[in-house]
Order: C-alpha cells, then sequence, then structure tokens
C-alpha cells in the first residue's frame, strides 16, 4: 500500500499564496465590475495593510513613524481617522499577529520614561472624566475629543514598539523612515502649488490623503504671488536633522559634495515655506548638530558660518537677486530691504497671535488654570460661537498658537508640568545614549532624535506649539528613544565584554562636554 504524497511548508505556502491571489483577484473583478469605487478603495486597502503586516512581521511598527506626519483626516473614510491612525491600526493588528504567529513573549520592563509616559496618560484620563466629551460624528452634545483618541493611539503604537524585537539594523533605519514620510507628502502635493488646476481636477485622491495638506495647497490657489511651499518646508526640515545627524555642519557646505546640494535642496524649503519658526528651527538643529558631532568650538564656527550665509542672503536681496516672497518672509524678521507684502503679512500673524493671547487672559478664556478645561467643548456653544463671531474659532477650541497657554487651557499647569517632565526625561535619555552610541552604528539615529529632543522645549515654549499634537508627538518619540535606550545598552554590553576579552584597556566615560 502506497503511502498518501506529502507536502512540505514550502508547498503549502505556494498553494495558500495562489488561492489567495485568485480570490483577491475575483473579488477585485467582481467590484470593478459593479462600479463599487468606494468599495473598491477600502478592498485595496485591506490587501495593501495585509501585505505590509505579512512583509514588514517585526517590523510593522516602522508604519508608524513613515505615517506620522498625515496627521488629519481623510476624506474617504466615513469615520474621522487619519493616515497616521490607520498606520497604528495596522501596526496593532500586525503586533498582535506576529507575536501569535512567532510565540514571542512579552517582557515588560518598568523604566523611568516609561512611568512619566503612564503618569501623563492617568492624568489625561481624569482630565477626561471631570470634563467628558466626545465626537461629532457620534453626535455628541460635547464635541472636540479626538485628542484623547490620539494620545490613546500613540500610546497603543509605543507599547507595540516596545513588544516587538528590534535590531540595530532596523533601528538605523529610522531616520530615513521619518525622511521618507515627509518626502512622500511633499511629492503628492508639491505638484498642486506649481499646477493648481490640479488640485481641483484630483480633488478627491488629495483630500483623500490628507485633508490638512489640501488646505494649505487650497489656500495658496488665492495667495497671488506669496505661495508659501509648507510641505517642502516640512520635508527640507527632517532633511536637515539627517543631514546634521548623519555628517558634520561644516562638511555639509563643501560644494564638491553631493550632500551639500541637498543642503541647499532642504534649505530653500524651509525658506520657501515663509515660516519664520521653520528657519529657526533648521539653524538650531544645524549649531546643535555641530555641537553632537564635535563640541563647543565646532557649534560656535558653524554658527558663524551660517551668520555670514544668512547676512549675504539678507545683503544680495533686491540687490542682486530678487529673493521670493515667502522667503522674504521666513527673512523677516532680520534688518534687510524686504517686500513690504511680505513685511506686513509677517507683523499681521504676529499681531494676531499677541492679540489672541491677550484676549485669552483678559476674557478669562480658561476656567481652570489648575487642572484645565479638557479638550472639546459643547456643540451649542459652538454654534452660537460661530453664528456671533464668525471667526475666532481658536480662541474657543484652545488652539492658541502658544505651547504653555495651550497645556494650560486643556490640561491646566499640573499638565504642562508633566509634559516638561516627559521631555527632561527624554532629554536625560538624549545625554546618555549619546555617549553609549557615538561611534557605533547607532550614531546616526541617537543624533537625529537628539537634535530634536535638545531645542524641542524651547521652541514649544517661545516659538510654536501646541498641547493636543505636542503631547502624542513626544509619547511617540518616548517609545523610539526606549527602542534605542535599549539597543544602546546592549550594544554598550558587547563592546565591553569584547575590549574585556581581547585585554584592550575600557574607553573613559565622556564628559557631558565631549559627549555632546
Amino acid at each position: 500500500m502506497r503511502n498518501p504524497p506529502s507536502y512540505s511548508s514550502i508547498q503549502i505556502t505556494q498553494l495558500a499564496a495562489i488561492g489567495a491571489g485568485i480570490v483577491v483577484a475575483i473579488l477585485l473583478a467582481c467590484l470593478i465590475g459593479m462600479s463599487e469605487v468606494l468599495l473598491l478603495i477600502y478592498f485595496i486597502g485591506l490587501v495593501v495593510a495585509v501585505l505590509l503586516a505579512i512583509g514588514l512581521q517585526e517590523k510593522i511598527w516602522l508604519l508608524v513613524p513613515l505615517a506620522w506626519d498625515f496627521a488629519t483626516r481623510t476624506a474617504v473614510l466615513g469615520v474621522p481617522l487619519s493616515l497616521r491612525n490607520c498606520a497604528v491600526l495596522m501596526t496593532v493588528a500586525g503586533s498582535v499577529a506576529y507575536l501569535i504567529v512567532s510565540q514571542t513573549r512579552v517582557r515588560w520592563r518598568w523604566e523611568p520614561m516609561i512611568v512619566l509616559v503612564f503618569i501623563n496618560l492617568v492624568y489625561i484620563g481624569l482630565t477626561f472624566m471631570r470634563n467628558p466629551t466626545g465626537l461629532e460624528m457620534m453626535g455628541s452634545t460635547s464635541i472636540g475629543g479626538r485628542p484623547y483618541i490620539e494620545i490613546a493611539l500613540a500610546a497603543v503604537a509605543v507599547a507595540c514598539m516596545l513588544w516587538l524585537p528590534c535590531n540595530t539594523r532596523t533601528m538605523r533605519c529610522l531616520p530615513y523612515i521619518f525622511l521618507t514620510g515627509a518626502a512622500v507628502r511633499a511629492l503628492l502635493y508639491l505638484p498642486a502649488y506649481f499646477w493648481p488646476g490640479l488640485l481641483t481636477k484630483f480633488s478627491f485622491l488629495y483630500a483623500s490623503i490628507d485633508l490638512g495638506a489640501f488646505g494649505a495647497a487650497a489656500r495658496n490657489e488665492g495667495a497671488g504671488a506669496m505661495i508659501r511651499f509648507e510641505e517642502w518646508g516640512q520635508l527640507g526640515m527632517v532633511l536637515i536633522f539627517v543631514l546634521c545627524a548623519r555628517y558634520r555642519p561644516v562638511e555639509i557646505l563643501k560644494p564638491w559634495r553631493w550632500r551639500f546640494y541637498l543642503g541647499v535642496f532642504a534649505m530653500a524649503g524651509v525658506l520657501l515655506s515663509g515660516f519664520r519658526s521653520y528657519l529657526l528651527w533648521s539653524c538650531m538643529a544645524i549649531i546643535i548638530g555641530a555641537w553632537l558631532h564635535r563640541g563647543w568650538r565646532e557649534a560656535a564656527l558653524t554658527a558663524a558660518l551660517g551668520a555670514l550665509l544668512l547676512g549675504a542672503l539678507v545683503v544680495m536681496n533686491r540687490r542682486v537677486v530678487d529673493l521670493p516672497l515667502s522667503a522674504q518672509r521666513a527673512l523677516s524678521f532680520l534688518p534687510g530691504d524686504w517686500s513690504s507684502l511680505a513685511e506686513r503679512n509677517a507683523e499681521a500673524s504676529s499681531e494676531w497671535r499677541f492679540k489672541m493671547w491677550e484676549s485669552v487672559l483678559k476674557e478669562h478664556m480658561i476656567d481652570n488654570w489648575l487642572l484645565g478645561d479638557g479638550f472639546g467643548f459643547r456643540a451649542e456653544v459652538f454654534e452660537s460661537w460661530w453664528n456671533t463671531h464668525g471667526q475666532g474659532m481658536e480662541l474657543l477650541t484652545g488652539a492658541f498658537h502658544n505651547g504653555p497657554l495651550s497645556a494650560i487651557r486643556y490640561a491646566g499647569i499640573a499638565g504642562l508640568m508633566l509634559l516638561y517632565g516627559l521631555m527632561g526625561v527624554i532629554i536625560l535619555y538624549a545625554v546618555r545614549c549619546v555617549r553609549w552610541c557615538r561611534g557605533s552604528p547607532l550614531q546616526t539615529v541617537t543624533f537625529f532624535l537628539a537634535i530634536q529632543a535638545f531645542w524641542e522645549p524651547i521652541h514649544y515654549t517661545l516659538v510654536f506649539g501646541q498641547y493636543d499634537s505636542q503631547l502624542p508627538t513626544e509619547i511617540m518619540k518616548a517609545g523610539c528613544w526606549l527602542v534605542l535606550w535599549r539597543l544602546a545598552q546592549s550594544h554598550s554590553v558587547t563592546m565591553s565584554s569584547a575590549r574585556v576579552q581581547n585585554g584592550l584597556p575600557m574607553p573613559a566615560r565622556l564628559s557631558v562636554r565631549t559627549a555632546v
């Protein structure tokens, strides 16, 4: 009697893949035949999500930094979710599937940063209990509770980062993952700035990706001569972070190296965005990058060279070349011969903010300064305000364009102190990781995250910040630091063991001055 044929696991996998492909092809043909465009988009999205989960496996968490810039809702889904939210949900599903299939045991270690994140989450939960609010789509009488969802999803994303195994090779990709997300967003929307007709012609496509970027591009259609390339500016900032993390900023200024032209492209995007805050952050990133690479002397030299280059732009404007109005707006805080339109636009923006902050204090827009008023507001108050004022919704919603004020409005002084505490712990982790990872394969990713960590509290306090978007971002970055921290510890132990085994002397601990 013959034995039944046996099939190897590879053959079974191939058969399963062929069967799944046939089923997907039949479903696609049916949806196309019925002209169900929306269902077709949903189905394609589901297939892509499944393929990503299978292909990325333990690297599925990289979808979170990849899609983090796509923060505003899409027009495709019937629920107010952004591509960032979808990426987090895909990460959760992929992580659970990977842990079940691989039978990986989840090990949870409490560390100071995890404790700070947990305390912030508990406090936000208590804030919600004191000021319950919902979503407009659910018919709630109190609306504007989306930040609670964003914070919760950021915390879930961090949990997935810590549950999944990670290696040095994967972590080294993190700066380029952030850069890829910014590049995709810029490449999708930049054509709409140069050819405004595309925005109207493909409005469904653009709005389905990110309503915030769609609105920014739409505003530029009526902007006249001052077109501000916001997405290019965001891409330029991230590119500057990556370049300054990988190379000494002085090395970027050498015109015979390809990195020089990347730096020019990045700074051009920052200037053409028209945002003075983008320009300030980019300049500080260059100085901090020089400090991380070679210390204070290098930072001072880089700052002097940067001042000379900015001074050259100021002198050249309207004498040698007329800079675009958006670039003049970004540079208008410096003394120079600027266009009156660019100066008026920049001054009006500053005056609007100062008046809004004055109104917040004079009109008592914050009831509970200690514990905050929570996110959201009552729907009838929103309708009444709109019918009475027709504008100035920032005063009602708490979008004050000021980090401390927005934090006090939502979470009170207590919430602001907890946020600063989280930022402070991130800086401590950054200092330690810089010591451990200097000269190692993790140096670039460490410097990339450290450049942002060292300047972010100052920028949030004095330049621009918004608590409802800053807290989820800080929680996500805390997850990145925790993954890097664990890798840095293991890398440091490995290097020390290798030196001991080979009879080499242990390197002296770097001082804070030389380490950062």
